[in-house]
């Protein structure tokens, strides 16, 4: 059974706080005040806690993003200068010493796309899991797409043919364009 306000109100007057002195009463009122300032306290405290907290785990995204972003990025710049050796490779090529060094630089270059696009894949796949989503960032077909774009270019410079008059034209002719379709992939991702 509960007691309405008025009747407890009514009670308390006429049986606890009536016996109290002025005084008494003061000390019971200051009471009273101290423990709701703590509770409030206490509560403003919680709750400043838990808006750190949330403020912490938006930065640590932010920061993620921030680094998944620079890696994609980097992995473009990698790219252009990848396809830039390839043309370096086709037009000085017929010197043996400028066609080793130009494709050393493609190898060296292929290998640092496919480092950034992985560690993009994987500070994306770290992104959705904080966020509890699925990972809808097309990453893998990405790195797919790069994975059989080196081979192809391999491929077509086996018809480099130092005697020829324009060796670059054979070579450039098989692989032309197969470059723009990655590319593209990086810079909309």
């Amino acid at each position: 059974m509960y007691l309405r306000c008025d009747v407890l109100a009514v009670y308390l007057k006429e049986h606890a706080m009536s016996k109290l002195t002025v005084h008494a009463r003061l000390i019971v009122l200051h009471w009273i005040f101290v423990i709701a300032l703590l509770l409030v306290g206490i509560f403003a405290i919680v709750q400043v806690q838990a808006i750190n907290t949330s403020a912490s785990d938006a930065m640590y995204r932010d920061l993620l993003l921030l680094k998944a972003v620079d890696e994609s990025r980097s992995a473009q710049v990698a790219f252009k200068i990848q396809v830039q050796e390839w043309k370096n490779l086709l037009l000085r090529g017929k010197d043996q010493a400028a066609f080793d060094k130009h494709l050393a630089g493609f190898n060296k270059h292929e290998a640092e796309v496919k480092e950034h696009l992985t560690i993009a894949n994987a500070i994306a796949i770290a992104i959705a899991k904080n966020l509890g989503i699925d990972s809808r960032l097309n990453i893998d077909s990405i790195i797919s797409s790069f994975d059989k774009l080196g081979p192809s270019y391999r491929e077509a410079l086996q018809r480099y043919d130092r005697s020829a008059a324009d060796p670059a034209a054979a070579v450039d002719k098989a692989v032309h364009g197969i470059d723009r379709a990655p590319s593209n992939s990086i810079a909309n991702w």
